[in-house]
């Protein structure tokens, strides 16, 4: 998992709105962002068992559920999947634990909340990758070229599916230059 729960810019903004923002030692790096930049930003760097002390804690993923009893009483907000096989055992167990669990996958996807809708975002993350992906493997040109070795038309590319990630993939196929078909 690259992604993080709280990156540097937004953490910054609740700690100049008066909050106590705690990252947990690392949590950052995979995602590009050191634990320097989270102290430039005013947060305290601290380990696992201070995050799970704090009232609010923000995650990608949901703690294993061995762990959600430390968050009794609290606030968890993550990408919990509710609707999905694994993600109704997670709310399960963490109602069990008296964990008061905020799912970002169930703000609802509308216009208004578009900002918020985190399927969405990583939908067209998705979109645009399978792309790039699909074009390093492919390695011939997409556009069409002229060149002193002759002429060579531009590719061709379908795209199953128009939803968030299809429209992401057809927007970045046709500005490599593809002629692109759903």
């Amino acid at each position: 998992e690259k992604r993080v729960s709280m990156v540097p810019s937004v953490a910054e903004k609740l700690v100049k709105q008066g909050y106590t923002v705690q990252v947990e030692k690392g949590a950052g790096t995979p995602a590009s962002f050191p634990d320097a930049a989270y102290e430039a930003a005013g947060c305290k760097i601290v380990d696992r068992q201070a995050v799970a002390a704090s009232d609010v804690t923000f995650s990608i993923n949901p703690p294993p559920t061995a762990e959600l009893a430390q968050f009794k009483d609290k606030i968890l907000i993550g990408w919990v999947g509710r609707l999905l096989p694994d993600g109704k055992k997670i709310v399960e167990e963490a109602a069990k634990a008296g964990v008061t669990l905020v799912d970002t996958t169930a703000v609802p996807r509308i216009t208004t909340a578009q900002k918020l809708d985190v399927l969405s975002s990583q939908a067209k993350c998705a979109g645009h990758r399978a792309v790039i992906e699909a074009v390093h493997n492919y390695q011939r040109f997409l556009q069409g070229e002229m060149t002193a070795a002759g002429k060579y038309p531009p590719t061709h590319t379908m795209v199953l599916g128009v939803g968030v990630a299809g429209l992401a993939a057809m927007g970045t196929s046709n500005a490599l230059g593809s002629v692109v078909r759903a």
